[in-house]
């Protein structure tokens, strides 16, 4: 009796959180195959372990690696497991508004960043407002 009362209440614990989730993406399903449609980016799979945060992109300038209204997947970091190459979620310091762009330079304990589809870098240094790096992205099919 017991048994059975396990499997159902792990059984209730998947389909809460599987209905959760897809309420808080209020989106169309997605079609065709997932590899088409969700990338994980290589070297983080230790992060993966650690509690992913969900963000619907906004226009953030990184050319086709992560497009408006796609969704991204973070986990938080310290500035210290962070390099060149990375992509980083953060609170723009000039717009106040929560982004993602790539780590082109470490400055100390800050980071240069530029989005992938913009000409050149920002023009500042993103320290105290880092969230996170980027593990993924699930790309949004209209």
């Amino acid at each position: 009796m017991k048994k059975i009362a396990v499997i159902a209440l792990l059984g209730a614990l998947v389909f809460t959180w599987v209905f959760s989730l897809t309420n808080y993406l209020k989106r169309e399903p997605l079609s065709g195959l997932i590899d088409d449609q969700t990338q994980l980016f290589r070297g983080y799979d230790a992060l993966v372990a650690m509690e992913v945060n969900f963000t619907v992109a906004g226009n953030w300038d990184m050319g086709g690696t992560i497009n408006e209204n796609d969704t991204v997947m973070w986990v938080e970091a310290n500035s210290y497991e962070l390099k060149a190459g990375d992509i980083i979620f953060y609170r723009s310091p000039t717009s106040g508004e929560n982004l993602a762009h790539r780590v082109v330079e470490a400055v100390g304990g800050s980071f240069r960043t530029k989005g992938d589809g913009a000409a050149e870098n920002d023009n500042y240094l993103v320290g105290g407002e880092l969230h996170g790096i980027v593990i993924g992205v699930a790309y949004y099919r209209a």
